[in-house]
């Protein structure tokens, strides 16, 4: 599949977050199909955090206008190497790609499909970084 440039990520994104986390985004997103980068740009919100690595967090679309997610970048990424912020953030994008639920979306007694979650965003990172 076709995928786009760091430049032309960066383009359609245009000037979000701190500097550390806005080209570990460019660089994840430059690693995806050029179709699912247009789907996260309309779809998916980035935001710097301090809490954490990075999160995601499904929203219902009444919160933020057409954004279905928000996906949350810590300042702590900076403390990793690049090729482990990029799977990070790859990680937070599979979530969303993967139509995941938060951990307060689960009963109790099923919370470890949350946790099963988790390994099929690894999954699917690993499958985006083959390509």
């Amino acid at each position: 599949m076709e995928k786009y440039t760091i430049k032309e990520v960066s383009n359609k994104f245009g000037d979000i977050l701190e500097e550390n986390n806005r080209v570990y985004l460019m660089k994840a997103l430059s690693s995806l199909d050029k179709e699912i980068v247009d789907k996260i740009a309309e779809e998916v919100l980035f935001t710097d955090s301090r809490d954490g690595y990075a999160y995601h967090i499904p929203l219902n679309s009444r919160y933020l206008k057409e954004r279905k997610s928000i996906i949350f970048l810590s300042y702590y990424l900076k403390e990793k190497t690049e090729e482990d912020a990029i799977k990070i953030i790859l990680h937070e994008i599979a979530h969303y790609y993967l139509n995941h639920k938060t951990l307060f979306d689960f009963p109790l007694d099923e919370i470890d499909k949350f946790y099963m979650q988790d390994k099929e965003a690894d999954k699917q990172v690993e499958e985006w970084l083959k390509k």
